[in-house]
């Protein structure tokens, strides 16, 4: 997926903060739950956002009966 300029930086963010892999996890982890902040973070991508977010939603929501 394509950054910005914002979404480099605030990546950058991360990884001094958290250290290389977990950066870049939590970073990736947090568009994914938090789409509607992190929407300048990202210019138009694959859809792999779209794919993450609906995997997620598979795994935390409970399936009803």
């Amino acid at each position: 997926m394509p950054l910005t300029k914002t979404g480099k930086k605030v990546l950058k963010d991360f990884i001094e903060r958290y250290g290389k892999k977990k950066g870049t996890e939590y970073f990736y982890a947090t568009m994914v739950k938090h789409p509607e902040k992190t929407k300048s973070w990202h210019g138009k991508g694959t859809g792999k956002l779209k794919k993450a977010q609906a995997s997620y939603r598979r795994k935390t929501h409970k399936k009803r009966k």
